[in-house]
């Protein structure tokens, strides 16, 4: 029986195998990118679709098959020849689902593939269910199997090949499912040579599927389905395409917030976490390295007088000038506020270190113009090296902050390496820390008094309570022994409370003998900055029944200009409540009339550097007359500190000052001398309540 084909079912056969193939490419790409859940629905829903084209195509290949004899299928062995391409299919894409290329299992499984489409084409054949049965030429079986297992061979390589593209992969994609159709067409069309039709033989399923009701099924239904899972996997590709946009914009988010994170956000320089970072870095490299612990001198005054601005600006500049002499080898890094660390990488020799210390000292020397200022400051320099002076990499920061501050109390403006010696004072550092917590704890801090005058009467105005260390074995320290310690401990408030609390404790004793004396104290930057200070200087005024005008509290300029917005909101409450306010050490700071008109103080103290030569020297009058006039016309109390010979006390009776202390009165003394003192004095004996 002779057979003949239609040309344009052939050509759609081909059609429908490029786009099945490209299908399956696409689908393949998207298991080799899924996640392992993900992976097995793509499996499932890969081999259905893949399955369905290739059988598709076979079906369009049979329709284009034409006898001179009616024909038909029969459901069953068509549907089976259906689920032999599903599982066919399926071997496949469970094999793409591994992500590693091995030859071993792309044979075995594109064997298994190859028979598995062989099985669905001569089962889709016998469909026919032709009588007498079809025969097949061997030669051409076999060569239709052979086809079969190759096709699926070359279609795994191209698949895994594939996913290693990562330029034009759409046209290498396209071209690869060009080869895998005329595969597939190949192996079908050499099947369909290979059989052979006897001379007068019927189709016994002509009444079941037949072939309109065939070419409906296969080529809508197939190429419907196609078509919608072609559309899921590219809206799905460009769902993950831009899932990966999506991820890579977060990394460099990430980034960029790590940059940031170890950078320091007004200089712009390494912060103490990527300098630490950088540091252990080196230390596994087993390199020489040094730190430069630098610390400026007298930028704290220029902050205060010259605003936060323009003291931001002036440390951009240091820090410009740091990194250009430190070298672009090295790192520096700002660690406080005006404190900067560079890391010296490969070397430790002194007088390179020296030369190197020198050029930073000099750089910072070097006058700074902001706007209409020009600032000059200095710094101090402390340099530790590894494996010199220690083989610990993480100790080298304590170390030269060690031997900076050595610098500082020696006179600052200078280097100084680091040396043992040090060690001993870091250790005494550490015992007075101690002993201070101790003292607090143990409340070893006591107060002494010191008398203000009135110049003209002699009369007792009020006194100064000033705080003295009472240590069990060193006796009665000054205060300049150990404030700065407090401060650099962060003891400071805590001992601010305890001075506060004994001052209220002697006002109340006092009024329990029928004397108001008013007692002055002095309040520390970090003091008056913590939230509710005015708060809490009323309510502990309210626990001892003491009136407010008998406490005024000291603050210097310093403590005023640190944050003027807040400062003025602290006065206000404190002049709501009636408690007095001092300006302390006026003239060594900011000293503007426009600064006395916003805080308002209701007194003046004039720092004892003005009054030291105010007998002999023209100068110093011509300064403190206008001080002493101003503060009047302000309606302020002006007191003169430091007071210690009379004729320093003419001077100021004669300028119209309010309150005189100083030595040349007394000195400061505890609460029983002072008590005694106060009924010696003739003018003294009662002062009321």
């Amino acid at each position: 029986m002779v057979a003949s084909y239609d040309l344009l079912l052939v050509v759609l056969s081909y059609l429908v195998a490029a786009m099945a193939s490209y299908t399956a490419l696409s689908i393949s790409g998207r298991l080799g990118q899924a996640k392992q859940d993900d992976s097995r629905y793509w499996r499932v829903g890969g081999a259905i679709v893949m399955g369905t084209g290739i059988w598709s195509m076979h079906f369009t290949g049979m329709l284009a098959f034409q006898l001179p004899v009616a024909l038909g299928y029969d459901i069953v062995r068509t549907l089976l020849s259906w689920l032999l391409a599903l599982g066919a299919c399926w071997v496949a894409l469970s094999l793409l689902s591994r992500h590693a290329f091995r030859w071993r299992s792309v044979l075995a499984g594109g064997g298994l593939m190859g028979l598995g489409i062989s099985a669905m084409h001569y089962t889709g054949m016998a469909a026919l269910m032709m009588t007498p049965a079809i025969t097949y030429r061997p030669g051409l079986f076999a060569l239709s199997v052979l086809v079969a297992i190759g096709a699926s061979i070359a279609a795994l390589v191209i698949c895994f090949k594939l996913r290693q593209a990562r330029r034009h992969l759409g046209w290498y994609q396209l071209l690869a499912a060009q080869v895998m159709a005329l595969a597939i067409t190949g192996m079908h069309y050499t099947g369909m040579a290979a059989a052979e039709f006897a001379p007068g033989a019927v189709c016994g399923a002509r009444h079941a599927l037949s072939v309109p009701m065939m070419a409906t099924l296969v080529v809508g239904g197939s190429l419907a389905l196609l078509t919608i899972a072609w559309i899921v996997t590219m809206l799905d590709a460009r769902l993950e395409s831009q899932t990966a946009k999506l991820a890579a914009s977060l990394r460099a988010a990430n980034e960029e917030l790590l940059r940031i994170n170890a950078r320091d956000s007004l200089t712009g320089l390494a912060n103490r976490r990527a300098f630490e970072a950088k540091l252990a870095e080196l230390q596994a490299g087993g390199d020489a390295l040094s730190v430069a612990f630098i610390d400026l001198d007298g930028f704290k005054p220029v902050n205060d007088s010259l605003g936060h601005q323009v003291g931001d600006e002036v440390l951009v500049a240091v820090g410009q000038r740091l990194a250009e002499a430190g070298g672009r080898r090295n790192l520096l890094a700002r660690v406080g506020g005006d404190e900067f660390i560079l890391l010296v990488i490969g070397a430790r020799e002194r007088p390179y270190l020296n030369s190197l210390a020198s050029r930073l000292i000099e750089a910072v020397r070097e006058p700074i113009e902001v706007g209409r200022n020009m600032v000059e400051l200095s710094c101090s320099i402390g340099i530790a090296s590894y494996p010199t002076d220690t083989d610990e990499v993480k100790r080298l920061i304590a170390m030269a902050d060690s031997a900076m501050y050595e610098v500082k109390r020696s006179g600052k403006n200078h280097v100084r390496f680091y040396s043992p010696e040090l060690d001993l004072a870091s250790g005494n550092l550490v015992e007075r820390q101690r002993e201070l917590r101790n003292a607090l704890v143990q409340r070893q801090f006591m107060l002494y008094f010191q008398p203000k005058l009135n110049p003209y009467s002699g009369e007792l105005n009020g006194v100064e309570a000033l705080v003295r260390w009472q240590h069990p074995e060193r006796g009665i320290v000054a205060p300049q022994e150990f404030i700065p310690m407090m401060e650099r401990f962060g003891l400071i408030v805590e001992l601010g409370n305890q001075v506060l609390e004994l001052a209220l404790q002697a006002l109340q004793r006092w009024l329990a003998a029928d004397r108001a004396i008013p007692v002055a104290i002095n309040i520390s930057p970090q003091q008056f900055g913590r939230d509710g200070f005015a708060e809490h200087i009323i309510a502990r005024l309210t626990h001892y029944g003491v009136p407010y005008r008998l406490l005024t509290l000291e603050i210097t300029e310093t403590v005023a200009m640190a944050d003027m917005t807040r400062t003025e909101a602290v006065l206000s409450r404190l002049r709501e409540a009636g408690i007095p306010v001092s300006l302390d050490d006026f003239g060594t700071g900011y000293s503007s009339l426009s600064l006395l008109r916003v805080l308002a103080p209701n007194e003046l103290k004039i720092d004892r550097s003005f009054i030291k030569d105010l007998a002999q020297s023209p100068a110093a009058r011509v300064i403190v007359a206008p001080i002493i006039e101003m503060a009047h016309s302000l309606g302020m109390t002006v007191v003169a500190e430091g007071v210690e010979n009379e004729a320093q006390a003419d001077v100021l009776r004669s300028l119209g000052c309010d309150e005189l202390q100083g030595f040349h009165y007394a000195r400061p003394m505890t609460g029983e001398d002072f008590a005694r003192w106060c009924f010696e004095q003739p003018s003294l004996a009662a002062v009321p309540a």
